[in-house]
């Protein structure tokens, strides 16, 4: 993970994972690289206890300053 391990930048306390809908929010306030890790857990049914699968999920955000105005945020939609 290189420098960025070691970042004194931390997630913004707006960060925000909707569990139901696996939207992330996530709007950051000063220039840098912030690093996320997570793994996302699927069960048989909402009783379960024991996840099925568990698939771990890395994200490396670069943050940059611009001049440009954005009218839409960027989105994942998946791979293409």
């Amino acid at each position: 993970c290189g420098g960025v391990c070691r970042s004194a930048l931390a997630l913004p306390v707006t960060t925000f994972l909707n569990e139901t809908s696996c939207v992330l929010r996530f709007r950051p306030v000063t220039i840098g690289y912030y690093a996320l890790a997570f793994t996302v857990l699927d069960f048989e049914n909402d009783t379960s206890t024991s996840p099925l699968s568990r698939v771990p999920i890395q994200l490396i955000f670069n943050v940059w300053d611009s001049n440009i105005t954005c009218s839409l945020p960027p989105l994942y939609i998946g791979d293409v």
